[in-house]
């Protein structure tokens, strides 16, 4: 009576194709361990005693097999031999194959907005490399340090699409003192609201500043 258990599974979309190669799949790793550390446990836990099960099995499985192998090598008469390597087919092609490894994959999606085009990356984790995240979760959390989880996600989302996008939508201009690249400032693309605070990544919580001014506001709102 064997549970079949799917890797645990996550999913994540972006909203431009370059993003999936500026972003960091173990950011988004631990995002899930954030939001759903109880039913990665339970997952865990039900993989356990799946493995405790069909190892029992497995060991009652290569023990009835062994008795078929020592009676065939002490039997004389052929179709007492044909009889048991029957029984020794039927073993084998009726034993039961259970995938017990955890697994936990984190897939991140693009779709454009047609959807004409539909890509995707994806990375698996099993048990050792999981922990290893785990710990640098719980390191996080104890520093109180959390926030920098969704940070690091959102700065890589600034891809070089979306800031050509931001900076024609303001006009090339510095939306705080006006200024444009023909009197000599660097444009920036600027959060809003800072990625320290909870800004996300997304057109209508980013500006265009010039390099003066965004080192003026730094991380104020």
């Amino acid at each position: 009576d064997f549970e079949y258990i799917e890797p645990y599974k996550d999913y994540y979309s972006v909203a431009y194709k370059s993003n999936l190669k500026t972003c960091n799949i173990d950011d988004y790793l631990l995002m899930t361990i954030n939001d759903h550390l109880y039913e990665i446990k339970r997952y865990e836990y039900r993989m356990n005693n799946s493995k405790e099960k069909y190892d029992e099995y497995l060991k009652e499985y290569n023990n009835l097999l062994n008795r078929i192998t020592k009676e065939y090598e002490h039997v004389s008469n052929k179709k007492i031999m044909n009889y048991l390597l029957c029984i020794h087919d039927i073993f084998e092609e009726e034993k039961i194959q259970l995938n017990t490894e955890f697994k936990i994959i984190i897939k991140i999606n693009y779709s454009s907005k047609k959807e004409r085009v539909k890509e995707g990356i994806e990375k698996e984790y099993n048990f050792e490399e999981y922990s290893k995240m785990e710990k640098e979760y719980n390191r996080l959390k104890n520093e109180k340090n959390l926030y920098e989880i969704s940070a690091r996600i959102e700065r890589a989302k600034m891809s070089e699409s979306m800031r050509y996008d931001v900076l024609k939508r303001d006009n090339y201009k510095c939306q705080i003192c006006g200024a444009t690249a023909k009197d000599g400032v660097t444009l920036h693309v600027d959060h809003i609201i800072p990625v320290s605070k909870g800004g996300k990544t997304e057109m209508n919580n980013l500006q265009t500043l010039c390099s003066r001014c965004n080192l003026g506001k730094s991380d104020k709102l």
